[in-house]
C-alpha cells in the first residue's frame, strides 16, 4: 500500500493547487507548465523504468548484472534532454513573444526552463530510483518522495510570500526543489547508508559510467579496444619515465 501513496498525494496536491487558483490569471499557465515537466518525465523515463523493473531478482545480485541494467536505465537522461528541447519548443519557451501567445506572459519562458530543469533532476535520479525499487527499498522511496514533496510546498509558499508579483517563478522554484530533493535524497541514501552501494558506485551510476562502457563495447571492435589499451599503457609508462 505504500507504493501508490506518494503518486496519489502528488495528484491530490496538484488538484487542490489548480482548484484553489482558478480565480487567478496565472492558473492555466501553471497547469501548462506542470504539463511541460510531466511530459518530459513521461516520454523519457517511463519506458526504461518499466523495462528495468521487470527484470528478474537474480539479475540484481551480481555487480555485473546490476551494472548492465543500470546502464539501460541511465539512457533516460539523454532521452530527457532530447525530449525536453522538443517540448520546450512546442510550449513556446523559445519563441519570440507575441500579443496572443502564452510566451508573451512575463516570466513564462524562465518558468518553463526551470520546470524542464526540475524534470532533468528527477530523470538524473532515475537509475537510483530503479535500484531502490528492485532492491525492495520501498521505505526509502516513500521517505525521499515525502521529504521532496514537503520541500516543494515549503519552497513554493516561501517564494510566493517573498515575491507575490512573480507567481510563475514561485511555482517553478517549488518544482525545482522537488527534483533536487529526489536527487539528493536517493544519492545521499545510497552513499551514506549501510544498505547503499557506496560513494564510488553511486557516482558511477549518476555519471552514466556503466552506460558509456556498454556503448564502447558495442560500438567499437575488440581489436581497436586492445590497441587503445596498449597505447594508453605506453603513454602511462612514458609519463612515469619522464
Amino acid at each position: 500500500m505504500a507504493q501508490p501513496c506518494i503518486p496519489s498525494v502528488r495528484r491530490n496536491f496538484h488538484q487542490w493547487q489548480t482548484s484553489l487558483s482558478l480565480n487567478f490569471w496565472w492558473a492555466p499557465i501553471i497547469v501548462q507548465l506542470q504539463m511541460v515537466c510531466d511530459t518530459i518525465l513521461m516520454l523519457s523515463r517511463e519506458g526504461f523504468r518499466d523495462a528495468c523493473q521487470r527484470t528478474p531478482p537474480d539479475a540484481w545480485r551480481s555487480p555485473s548484472g546490476r551494472a548492465r541494467i543500470l546502464s539501460i536505465s541511465w539512457l533516460a537522461v539523454p532521452t530527457a534532454a532530447l525530449v525536453g528541447s522538443v517540448v520546450l519548443g512546442f510550449s513556446g519557451a523559445f519563441s519570440a513573444p507575441t500579443g496572443g501567445d502564452v510566451g508573451s506572459i512575463a516570466g513564462y519562458s524562465e518558468a518553463a526552463l526551470i520546470f524542464a530543469a526540475a524534470a532533468g533532476l528527477e530523470v538524473l535520479a532515475e537509475p537510483l530510483y530503479v535500484l531502490a525499487h528492485n532492491l525492495l527499498l520501498i521505505h526509502v522511496r516513500v521517505r525521499v518522495e515525502m521529504v521532496a514533496l514537503v520541500l516543494k510546498v515549503s519552497t513554493t509558499a516561501a517564494a510566493v510570500a517573498l515575491h507575490p508579483a512573480a507567481p510563475l517563478r514561485s511555482f517553478a522554484l517549488g518544482q525545482l526543489a522537488f527534483g533536487l530533493g529526489i536527487l539528493v535524497g536517493f544519492a545521499g541514501f545510497f552513499t551514506l547508508s549501510a544498505e547503499g552501494v557506496g560513494f564510488s558506485e553511486t557516482l558511477r551510476v549518476l555519471c552514466g559510467v556503466h552506460t558509456v562502457r556498454a556503448l564502447f563495447r558495442v560500438l567499437l571492435p575488440t581489436s581497436f579496444l586492445r590497441e587503445a589499451r596498449c597505447v594508453l599503457r605506453f603513454e602511462i609508462v612514458c609519463t612515469q619515465l619522464c
